[in-house]
């Protein structure tokens, strides 16, 4: 009996196996078998029609974080609040300045110093510039006269020339006007140089050191105001601050060990929202600019949708911007951002750094 339902066991197994191998071998031959080496699916998959991914709120420049233009200095005075409209220029930090203020004080008095002292050298040289023009003219007299008594000399020698050979006294009267000559170009050549001597002197030397210095105590003086200046921190441009961790009488900037240091005056441009989509790298070239996108986020009312279009993609991939929270993670996703500018007529009931889905419809280009 035992060796009866051995054997009926058996034969249960076989033909459930023949059954099987018939199965798979019906599928098999319903399936086009691919060419040797062709790697390509034998039924391409159907292209998708839409792009998903995630983005965040933002503006076109960005959120920034704003620290003052000094390397270590103690706040003083807070003088906006949190979520408050700011015009470009308009002081929201204010740092100890005593020192900054001591410097400009020093510049300012360097400077009134210096045109002081121009001052009395201009009245000095007033006197100084006179002496040298009556030299000078007296040394251009000097000139004109020995070129007349120069003239007069040669004349003379010409004309002790014509009876030189004639008499013992006409030799006599040559030699002595050659003399004369030689005396009267002698005398043209110093009254030549004196007047060249007087000529490269300028009384204006003294003068010219005087304004040299001002120009110096001047750039001191606006180095001293730029640097008075650092000792605050105004609104780059018209915005909102959105944070501010910095305390009357703690240090600004804050120290990098410090978990608000990367926050700790957050300020956020004036401008339309624009969307920062990441997207992954296996649809990165699906992408492109003009296409059509829907923006949505879940709240607990509902669901929130707006519209806009690709503007501009990233030309490089990087890492995505999302957080791994477990350090021990290795996350190497790549992903190409995409910028998305809303349309205008949407209403954007959204915040800034608010995560969004984003729909990107492919073949809606404009």
């Amino acid at each position: 009996m035992a060796r009866v339902k051995r054997t009926a066991g058996l034969l249960l197994i076989l033909l459930v196996a023949l059954l099987l191998g018939t199965v798979a071998g019906s599928m098999k031959a319903g399936r086009p078998e691919a060419a040797p080496g062709d790697l390509r699916e034998v039924q391409a998959p159907v292209e998708a029609t839409s792009v998903h991914a995630s983005g965040v709120v933002d503006v076109l420049t960005g959120v920034r974080n704003l620290v003052p233009g000094v390397p270590f200095g103690k706040v003083v005075e807070i003088c906006v609040n949190e979520y408050e409209a700011v015009k470009a220029g308009q002081p929201l930090v204010k740092l100890d300045d005593t020192q900054a203020r001591n410097s400009l004080l020093e510049a300012e008095q360097a400077l009134v110093r210096s045109r002081a002292a121009l001052q009395d050298a201009k009245d000095k040289a007033q006197k100084l510039i006179a002496e040298h023009d009556f030299k000078v003219v007296q040394a251009r007299g000097a000139l004109e006269t020995a070129n007349v008594q120069l003239e007069s000399a040669r004349k003379q020698w010409e004309h002790a020339k014509k009876y030189a050979g004639t008499t013992v006294q006409g030799e006599a009267q040559l030699m002595q006007a050659e003399a004369q000559v030689m005396l009267a170009r002698k005398a043209v050549e110093t009254a030549r140089a004196a007047l060249d001597k007087l000529l490269v002197i300028d009384p204006q030397v003294k003068l010219t050191e005087h304004e040299e210095a001002i120009k110096e105590a001047e750039l001191k003086l606006r180095s001293a105001k730029q640097a008075l200046d650092a000792f605050v921190i105004r609104a780059p441009v018209d915005g909102h601050v959105f944070d501010i961790n910095y305390q009357v009488g703690g240090p600004a900037p804050l120290p990098p060990t410090d978990g608000n240091a990367s926050r700790a005056l957050i300020f956020c441009p004036l401008g339309d929202l624009i969307v920062r989509a990441e997207i992954d790298e296996e649809n990165a070239l699906l992408v492109q600019p003009g296409m059509r996108a829907v923006i949505t986020r879940q709240t607990a009312s509902g669901k929130i949708t707006v519209t806009g279009r690709v503007e501009r993609l990233a030309s490089y991939m990087q890492r995505r911007r999302s957080n791994v929270l477990d350090p021990a993670t290795y996350s190497d996703t790549r992903t190409r951002e995409c910028l998305i500018r809303l349309d205008p007529e949407s209403k954007v009931p959204l915040l800034i750094n608010m995560r969004v889905a984003v729909r990107i419809d492919r073949g809606k280009e404009q």
